[in-house]
């Protein structure tokens, strides 16, 4: 401690001139209202670059890391020396005017503490050092080993790290990174002793970071590992105490289970020595049957035996079984109250009477099946009921009821069917049998065409030639159109959407036809415009005009309105369709 009115670590004042490449590292300490900095105490004018200083200062007026008041500029400079003073202090410098200019220039933390201080860690890992520089290389750093960067040590270079952010190294060849993932981590539930985890990749550049995906510019990470990873379960243990076997039911040993481990079965409460249910299972000891014999004086019938057979267990003397050696009873006196009198079952149906107008049921005593009881009740089936209906056949039940029971009969009747082809543009082509002289199945799809009898080929939207098709049905929303040699003996055109039409060219005598239930007859083809007339047969002064039959005429350049009424179109001749489709 001295005294005195400036002091720095270089000069204590300048007035023009430059330091470069200066260092301080000490301890400055001035009284009587001085200022101190740890370049120049003052720098009136000129220019300071290069340059830095640690160690401490202390000043009762003004204090800075570089200079304590600056007129002049400070450039590329730092500081990391700590500063004390009573009334004024700077990281850098304290600019006297507007003249004093400072660029370029950084300052630790234990400088000053704020927003604008560059974090140890920027300091140690050479980013601090390659900001100073700024293409030069004045001031060196050998990354991993100096803290700070000085005019001694190893050049530093940045280069760009996966993440896109710049990092930095003594290495010049070092090139920019880019991630190398890792195979995918596959989600894993926790279990009690091991813990569980979301998906995940790893990135070799950076280890502990988790990454959520692995796509290209969108990459997503968890923010720590608890995101990651799921805790272990714990074991909750159920205890499962030993229980002896009994004649029907199995025992078992002491055992546990773990409420998060189904299935598994443990040995012990600690969960450290698993063991099989088999392993703990008592089977069922099973009766040890011992007979006795209790004279009856009341049977079924008189002639039967009146003594009777019951059994009881020796593992357990108070049960008592029946003849059979599986019926319960309750003691031995029921074995007497069951000899008394039948105990019929229920009466089922066991034929048929020759006479044809009577039906025969039995019931069997349950004491002794030999004993039967026969009864007869009238014979009168209701009405056949359809109770399945196939394309090649339908089945018919009608049933015989009474007072004792009641049976049924049944009939099939076959009938002659034909393979088709039901088209779907949408699910593509498959096969369906229909009934002969029957009607096809209602078309439940706006884009399916039904092809009955021989099979004529659809590729895509186009019918191609092929054999004659029985029936070809169209809805107004499917779009196709048919080769000239393609033959329809009947073609059905069913109009549901009043925005859509199609359109036939028929270049052929058209039969009779009906529109909207009104039957129309042929009245003009014109050929010149691929045009059908029809006029109505119920009241021949109305044209039908061009309904619909020629979607896309035109005449003189104008396109012929279509019939807003036209509902369907039944052509029932062989036809040879030239073209069908929203042309």
């Amino acid at each position: 401690t001295v005294k005195g009115r400036l002091g720095g670590g270089i000069v204590a004042t300048m007035d023009g001139g430059r330091i470069l490449h200066s260092s301080f590292s000490g301890s400055i300490k001035l009284s009587n209202d001085a200022r101190v900095g740890g370049i120049a105490g003052e720098a009136a004018t000129g220019t300071i670059k290069y340059c830095y200083s640690n160690g401490s200062l202390d000043g009762n007026k003004s204090v800075a890391g570089i200079v304590g008041d600056l007129a002049g500029e400070v450039t590329n400079c730092y500081t990391n020396a700590t500063l004390s003073s009573s009334l004024q202090s700077a990281p850098i410098a304290n600019k006297t005017n507007t003249r004093a200019v400072i660029s370029d220039s950084y300052y630790a933390v234990v400088t000053k503490n704020d927003a604008g201080a560059s974090s140890d860690a920027d300091f140690k890992s050479g980013k601090i050092a390659y900001l100073l520089n700024k293409g030069a290389e004045p001031f060196k750093q050998t990354i991993g080993t100096d803290a700070f960067p000085s005019f001694e040590g190893e050049t530093v270079y940045e280069y760009k790290h996966c993440t896109g952010d710049p990092r930095y190294t003594n290495d010049k060849d070092q090139q920019d990174l880019h991630h190398i993932f890792s195979d995918k981590f596959e989600a894993k539930a926790p279990t009690c002793t091991t813990k569980g985890n979301n998906v995940y990749w790893l990135c070799e550049h950076e280890p502990g970071v988790y990454y959520k995906n692995p796509n290209d510019g969108h990459y997503e990470t968890y923010a720590n590992e608890s995101e990651v990873f799921i805790p272990a379960l714990g074991h909750h243990m159920v205890e499962h105490k030993a229980e002896a076997a009994k004649c029907e039911k199995e025992g078992n040993l002491l055992y546990y289970t773990c409420v998060n481990e189904p299935g598994v079965i443990y040995a012990n409460a600690e969960a450290t020595k698993t063991t099989t249910l088999d392993a703990v299972t008592i089977p069922a000891t099973g009766h040890q049957l011992e007979e006795h014999i209790l004279e009856g004086t009341i049977t079924c019938t008189d002639d039967e035996d009146p003594n009777y057979v019951y059994f009881t267990c020796k593992n357990d003397p108070t049960e008592f079984f029946a003849k059979d050696k599986k019926t319960r009873i309750s003691n031995p006196q029921q074995a007497i109250d069951d000899l008394s009198g039948h105990i019929w079952g229920e009466y089922k149906f066991e034929s048929t009477l020759e006479n044809g107008t009577e039906d025969r049921y039995v019931r069997t005593c349950l004491r002794n099946e030999s004993h039967k009881d026969v009864i007869t009740s009238p014979h009168a089936f209701g009405e056949w009921q359809l109770v399945e209906s196939e394309p090649d056949h339908d089945k018919y039940v009608h049933t015989c009821t009474s007072t004792y029971g009641s049976h049924s009969e049944e009939k099939i009747e076959k009938f002659p069917v034909e393979e088709v082809t039901y088209y779907s543009q949408k699910t593509g082509e498959r096969d369906t049998t229909f009934r002969v002289n029957t009607e096809f199945k209602a078309i439940d799809t706006e884009n399916d065409l039904l092809l009955a009898g021989n099979t004529t080929t659809i590729t895509g939207n186009n019918v191609v030639a092929g054999d004659v098709c029985k029936n070809l049905v169209i809805t107004d929303k499917v779009d196709f159109s048919t080769p000239i040699d393609f033959v329809a003996e009947e073609l059905t055109y069913t109009r549901n959407d009043t925005a859509r039409y199609q359109s036939f060219l028929l270049p052929y005598e058209v039969p009779m036809t009906s529109f909207n239930g009104v039957v129309y007859s042929f009245s003009e083809y014109i050929e010149s415009r691929n045009s059908v007339k029809f006029t109505s047969v119920e009241e021949p002064s109305v044209k039908a005009g061009y309904p619909c039959i020629l979607y896309n005429v035109k005449d003189g350049g104008k396109r012929h309105k279509i019939h807003n009424k036209l509902e369907d179109v039944i052509l029932s001749q062989n036809l040879k369709a030239g073209a069908i489709g929203n042309n």
